[in-house]
């Protein structure tokens, strides 16, 4: 009976914990973020969602380029200096963020009107671009800063509050007057609220007076550039395909494609939530010079994350089509067959990588592998949408998730004495994966055999997952997957 007391109070006081419930607060906005979709495209005409869609694309590329490595600095030197100093790294990221927005906001101003979708836009739709990707960029600072002062509590705060205001703003505005203009109105609202709420905060927690010191700037910039040119790469890689799209297809198409990418922030989520947590075992079993033993703790971890999220993708590669239907609605039919490609891809990414290229020191080298996968993504995404049409333009993504994969886990082996087949638990990937396809396909069987095809409903979409995630913990749990995963072998 004590031990099971000792047990709860150690799992309350881990749901108390203030980086569990960040942890829940993104998981809590990331959800919200897929709600505002589903609304949009039942309340907005379909070439106005694409024109949403690709607004988001704008400020999304725009910010890509060095804003990450900006916020994330102030991880890095916050802790490391007094209080003035302090306020002198935040001038400076303010600086350098409202300096790149200025930039973005210039290019937009004088490039978007040159692009085809734009031309059905209304007339201030470039501007609202322009204006609200600056704001925007300026304000990504309130995102950071806050848990590089170890406010965690009160930064877990603003991402629910910003989740909830985005998420009824939005709709509100949406459901009020149906016209795209005014959820961008409402957009550059919110964006504004942001900037506020950081001025405030940073009156508030850092009003120590700073000077301006060239050495100072030269070491932030220093520390920054090959950070932001390695997430640049990354960006540019994932926004490859949907620009592609965004010249070549209609509003429309486009909005369809963009819309089978929302999934992928959850599979990131589910990946770093459970591989992070192997990196301290890593680094200390490498550290020690127990290879093997660190290339174990890598296996382990991504056979966990493979456990769940092979048999989601598998069920969403078969069920594409109504699972579109219900959620996007019919008018984004084309969403199915690029949703399937991306599939194919998620399924890759479902196996980390990038904790062994940390623990083995091998950015640099990640940095020339992205540099090659973006080379060839987009000859690739061009190709495949000339020869196979609006699911095409998925292959370069999905094609170079797979090099990508393969050269990482190759130099991992080299670099830490070993082969390729003991970098990861083959065996157990190839049979969890086996174990996914054979109770997708015997959901969609049975389905199909009790609806006559006819998956139109939530009802019928709920039955089949039930089927599959039944026959899938079954057989799981006769080879004896699930309790322990095996290690790769030695």
């Amino acid at each position: 009976m004590t031990s099971v007391r000792q047990r709860l109070r150690a799992a309350g006081t881990l749901l108390q914990s203030p980086k569990t419930a960040l942890t829940a607060a993104s998981l809590f906005d990331f959800g919200l973020q897929l709600i505002t979709p589903i609304v949009l495209v039942r309340l907005l005409d379909p070439s106005d969602v694409g024109l949403y869609r690709l607004f988001w694309l704008i400020v999304n590329t725009a910010a890509g380029f060095g804003a990450p490595a900006l916020t994330r600095s102030l991880f890095y030197f916050l802790p490391r200096v007094d209080a003035a100093e302090r306020r002198a790294y935040i001038n400076q990221t303010l600086l350098f963020l409202a300096a790149l927005g200025g930039v973005a906001a210039i290019i937009i101003l004088v490039w978007m009107p040159t692009l085809a979708l734009t031309q059905s836009a209304h007339s201030g739709y470039v501007g609202m671009a322009a204006a609200f990707t600056f704001m925007w960029i300026a304000a990504a600072a309130l995102d950071a800063l806050p848990i590089a002062d170890e406010r965690i509590g009160l930064n877990t705060r603003l991402v629910v509050g910003w989740a909830l205001l985005r998420t009824a703003v939005l709709c509100a505005a949406a459901f009020g007057t149906g016209k795209l203009v005014y959820v961008l109105v409402a957009l550059c609202a919110l964006v504004v609220a942001r900037l506020l709420v950081l001025a405030f905060y940073v009156r508030a927690f850092h009003q120590h007076r700073a000077s301006w010191r060239t050495t100072r700037i030269k070491r932030h910039l220093a520390y920054i550039a090959p950070l932001a040119f390695a997430a640049s790469l990354y960006g540019l890689r994932l926004q490859a395909d949907p620009w592609i799209v965004a010249h070549w297809f209609s509003a429309q198409e486009f909005a369809a494609f963009s819309l089978a990418m929302v999934v992928l922030p959850l599979i990131n989520i589910l990946r770093q939530s459970i591989c992070n947590t192997a990196l301290p075992e890593m680094n200390r079993l490498q550290a020690g010079g127990d290879h093997m033993g660190m290339l174990s703790v890598a296996a382990r971890a991504n056979a966990t994350v493979a456990s769940i999220s092979f048999p989601a993708t598998v069920f969403l590669f078969a069920f594409a089509d109504p699972i579109v239907n219900l959620v996007f609605t019919p008018n984004f039919a084309l969403t199915a067959d690029v949703l399937r490609i991306y599939c194919v891809c998620f399924l890759a990414l479902s196996i980390d990588a990038s904790g062994l290229v940390l623990v083995l020191d091998q950015s640099r080298y990640a940095i020339r592998v992205n540099l090659v996968c973006l080379i060839l993504s987009v000859p690739i995404s061009v190709a495949g949408a000339h020869f196979f049409g609006l699911a095409g333009a998925a292959l370069g993504s999905t094609v170079t998730a797979y090099v990508e994969l393969l050269a990482l886990l190759r130099r991992a082996a080299i670099v830490s004495n070993g082969s390729f087949g003991k970098v990861q638990s083959w065996r157990t990937l190839w049979r969890l994966l086996g174990c996914a396809v054979a109770a997708a396909s015997a959901a969609f069987a049975f389905s199909w055999a009790m609806t006559s095809g006819a998956f139109n409903g939530l009802v019928q979409i709920g039955f089949a997952a039930l089927v599959c995630a039944t026959a899938y913990l079954a057989m799981t749990a006769y080879l004896r997957l699930l309790p322990g995963v095996s290690a790769p072998r030695t």
